[in-house]
C-alpha cells in the first residue's frame, strides 16, 4: 500500500472536518474526495511528499485554496450552480417582474428595492439588519455568525421572521 493510501485512511475523519469548517457540511465531503482521486493517481510528487511527511501541510494548503477559489474546479462544480439559483430573495422578486433593462426597467428596479427596504422597517431593527446583511453581502449563517458573534440559531430565526414578512407584503413590493 502506497503512502498517500496509508496517510488518507489514517487521517480521513481530520481532514473530512476540516474540509467540512472550509465549506460546510453539504460539500466538505466532496471536495475532499475529489482531491483524493488527485492524490491517488500516482502522481509522484505526491509520495515523495508523505515520505518527507510534508503532506498534511500540502492538503491542509490545498483543501483551503480550492474551497475558497472561484476558479477552482470545485467551484465550478458545486459552488457556481448554487449561485444561478440565487438565495437573495428580495432581489430575486424584484428581477423576475423586469422583462428587459431598461431606463425605466432600473428605475422600476430602485423603486421596488426602496419598497422591500421600507417593508423591512416594520420588523424588528434587529431582524431586517441580519436580513439585509445576510442577502446584500452574500452571508451564510456559519459566516455571518463568524463575523458578527451571534449564535447562527438566533440569525436564522431573525431571517425567517423578515422572509415571512417580506412574504406577507409581496403584493406591495410588486
Amino acid at each position: 500500500m502506497s503512502c498517500v493510501r496509508l496517510f488518507i485512511n489514517s487521517n480521513y475523519d481530520y481532514l473530512l472536518g476540516l474540509a467540512n469548517k472550509y465549506v460546510g457540511e453539504e460539500y466538505g465531503g466532496d471536495l475532499l474526495n475529489d482531491l483524493f482521486l488527485i492524490y491517488l493517481e500516482g502522481d509522484e510528487k505526491h509520495e515523495e511528499m508523505c515520505e518527507r511527511g510534508e503532506l498534511m501541510k500540502y492538503i491542509c494548503r490545498t483543501l483551503a485554496i480550492c474551497g475558497f477559489s472561484k476558479s477552482s474546479r470545485f467551484y465550478y462544480k458545486y459552488k457556481k450552480h448554487r449561485e444561478r439559483h440565487a438565495d437573495r430573495y428580495p432581489i430575486e422578486i424584484v428581477r423576475s417582474n423586469l422583462n428587459n433593462e431598461t431606463e425605466t426597467g432600473e428605475k422600476n428596479v430602485e423603486n421596488q428595492m426602496n419598497m422591500v427596504f421600507s417593508i423591512l422597517e416594520e420588523v424588528r431593527w434587529f431582524d431586517a439588519n441580519v436580513f439585509k446583511s445576510y442577502y446584500l453581502h452574500s452571508h451564510s449563517l456559519r459566516t455571518l455568525s463568524d463575523a458578527t458573534g451571534i449564535p447562527k440559531n438566533t440569525l436564522y430565526k431573525s431571517i425567517q421572521k423578515a422572509k415571512a414578512h417580506l412574504q406577507e407584503n409581496t403584493k406591495r413590493i410588486r
